[in-house]
Parts: structure tokens; C-alpha cells; sequence
């Protein structure tokens, strides 16, 4: 291993904010917004200091912590509760947390989620935002064409009169790449069969990575409270009672 792998090795410890909400927003069901209250009412911010990775790629530590409390953690964490995720060419979206800080949150509150365990080895990477046909990413329904064209930036219209060309599997390879992965969601059954709703579309495609402007960028759908959540403050409300019942019985 060269000095520039154990550089690039050293970045791959931590994950970007944006990253690490989105991920857990994802894989839980809960809104941005949700999963930013979580964090904040389960004091996320005793464990993970703030840093940030400059253009260069070097990793600075930005908060030290006050008063046992990560302040800046805690008013990142705010702000997107507020006003939901950071995008490119502001300076927040090149904050960070260690993996190991993160991803020993979830551990303790018991969020063992598979999917989010296999982030633990893999380098984060901040978003890419995709620009799209506003008249496309304005539909309430998709067919699979459309669909597909939502992410590889084709004209439905286009595809469906050039779907018989001799060359179209040449040519269009992009949006047919596009096609095979609208039909794989619905085979899992991420995806309606026939006409897709806007709010599968849009959580289906933030699980593959596409975040499309004036789509899926905002996350506006609401989503169903998640199990994994709901059960978790079940557990908590549960915990309380008994050291209320506890507390009562040593007063007597």
C-alpha cells in the first residue's frame, strides 16, 4: 500500500452528514426531518465531534465539545431539522463524522440494520444532483418508460418512437441500463407493477443514489413512522415506566 492508499484509507473513516441522515432516513422509512429529531432527543451529539474535509482532502476537527456536548454536531443536526439536507457549493456539505462515532450511535440504540452495517468499509461520497425535464419530474404517476427517463435524462417521447431502430440498443444504452433497474424495483417489489406513484419513485431512487432536482431532492413525501424506530421508542416509554413504578414503590 503506496503513502497516497493510506491518504484515501484515512478519508474512508468517516462519512459525510449528508451521507450518514440520508442513509438512515433511507433505510428506516423516516423523513429527513424525522430522523435530524432522533438524533437531537437521543443525544447524538454527546458522541460525534464535527469535522471537515477541505479540497485538498485534508481532515480537520472543527469541534472539540463543550460542557460534555458536541455544540456544532448539535446545531448541524438543528439546522437540517429545520431546513433538510445541504447541497452542493455549501460549505456544510463537506462535514463530517467518524464511522466509528456514527455507526456506534446505532449500535447503542440498537439500529442494527444490515444494509447501514455495510457502510461501516465504504467510502462516502457527498451527493450528485441530477437536472431533469421539469415537466418530467412534475408527474404524480410514471409509466416505465418515463421512469427510467427520470434517470437517464432521455425523452420519453424519444424512446418510445426510436424503441424499434436498428441501433437503438446502441445508442440508448444508458436509459435501457435505466429500464433494467425500474424493473429490478419492481421485481423486489420496491415499485408498482404497472404505474408507479411519485412517492415509491422518489424513495426508490434516493436508495440507488439518484437525488433529481425539484424530485426527490427535498425529500417531500412523507413516509409511514418506521418499525425500527417505532419500536425503539416503545422500548424507551417502557424503560420509563418501570423506573417511575420503581421510584413510586421507594417512596411507600
Amino acid at each position: 500500500m503506496g503513502l497516497l492508499d493510506r491518504f484515501n484509507q484515512s478519508k474512508n473513516d468517516y462519512i459525510f452528514i449528508n451521507d450518514a441522515i440520508e442513509l438512515l432516513s433511507n433505510e428506516t422509512g423516516n423523513t429527513i426531518q424525522e430522523v435530524a429529531s432522533f438524533l437531537i432527543n437521543h443525544d447524538f451529539a454527546e458522541m460525534c465531534s464535527l469535522s471537515a474535509i477541505t479540497e485538498t482532502g485534508k481532515i480537520i476537527n472543527i469541534d472539540d465539545g463543550y460542557g460534555s456536548t458536541f455544540q456544532k454536531t448539535f446545531n448541524i443536526i438543528y439546522k437540517i431539522m429545520k431546513n433538510g439536507l445541504f447541497w452542493e457549493g455549501e460549505l456544510e456539505t463537506s462535514y463530517c463524522w467518524l464511522k466509528d462515532d456514527f455507526f456506534g450511535f446505532l449500535d447503542k440504540k440498537g439500529l442494527d440494520i444490515p444494509s447501514i452495517r455495510a457502510w461501516e468499509s465504504t467510502p462516502s461520497l457527498p451527493p450528485t444532483k441530477l437536472e431533469r425535464d421539469i415537466f418530467l419530474t412534475a408527474l404524480d404517476t410514471y409509466d416505465h418508460v418515463q421512469a427510467a427517463c427520470l434517470i437517464s435524462g432521455d425523452n420519453p417521447s424519444q424512446m418510445l418512437k426510436c424503441s424499434n431502430d436498428t441501433n437503438f440498443d446502441y445508442h440508448y444504452q444508458k436509459y435501457l441500463g435505466a429500464l433494467d433497474l425500474i424493473y429490478a424495483g419492481i421485481n423486489v417489489g420496491e415499485l408498482e407493477k404497472d404505474i408507479i406513484s411519485r412517492q415509491a419513485l422518489q424513495r426508490f431512487l434516493l436508495t440507488k443514489g439518484f437525488v433529481i432536482v425539484n424530485f426527490n431532492d427535498k425529500l417531500s413525501y412523507v413516509a409511514e413512522p418506521p418499525k425500527i424506530l417505532a419500536d425503539q421508542s416503545a422500548n424507551i416509554a417502557k424503560l420509563e415506566q418501570q423506573l417511575d413504578q420503581a421510584r413510586a414503590e421507594n417512596d411507600r
